[in-house]
């Protein structure tokens, strides 16, 4: 039997949904990148959810180095993935980051060498929260419509918004498997 010295690195594309990413980049073999773009309403009701028709297959935990190590859900290799799709609305409040001397500006900031920086649902800067995770695969062939309620934590009028969709939930924490996502039709919701 040979023996095998060869290092993988796994990286997670997220797809962040409404947003403005000039750069993302890395930190090491760390991401670094921002997201969330304005969300521009005068007046009326804000959104209440997020209308998504989806179909998801899920794989199976095998890439990463991190299992039992960052991840804070306990995941194991060989566990089934997970999807997450989630959305949050944000106030004003803008978190900057310098890349190649460059600063730039984003609701924001992930940072995944530094677990601190990991997006976070309960952060000043979130007004609503609403998330969808699939643990298992959708039913049938077709895609199949959620709808993910925005719970919110305060009154006023978000300035921001951003729609994160991942095929891997512990992409954050560099593991993952073999899923897939697709997306359709994706609704701002006002009841």
């Amino acid at each position: 039997m040979e023996e095998n010295n060869e290092t993988y690195v796994y990286t997670q594309k997220n797809i962040q949904l409404l947003s403005e990413i000039d750069d993302d980049g890395t930190d090491g073999t760390d991401g670094v990148l921002g997201f969330g773009r304005p969300f521009v309403q005068d007046d009326g009701p804000r959104p209440t959810a997020l209308r998504v028709w989806v179909k998801y297959i899920p794989g199976v935990l095998e890439y990463g180095s991190n299992f039992g190590n960052k991840n804070p859900y306990g995941a194991n290799e060989g566990d089934t993935d997970k999807a997450m799709i989630y959305i949050v609305m944000a106030d004003a409040t803008l978190n900057s980051v310098t890349w190649d001397g460059v600063e730039y500006n984003y609701p924001f900031i992930i940072k995944t060498k530094n677990q601190s920086q990991l997006f976070n649902k309960n952060a000043a800067n979130v007004m609503g929260y609403g998330e969808l995770l699939l643990d298992a695969a959708t039913a049938g062939d077709g895609l199949v419509e959620y709808t993910i309620p925005i719970n919110y934590t305060r009154e006023g009028m978000p300035s921001n918004i951003a729609i994160v969709a991942s095929a891997s939930y512990l992409g954050d924490y560099f593991v993952g498997g073999k899923s897939t996502l697709w997306l359709d039709d994706l609704e701002l919701v006002y009841e």
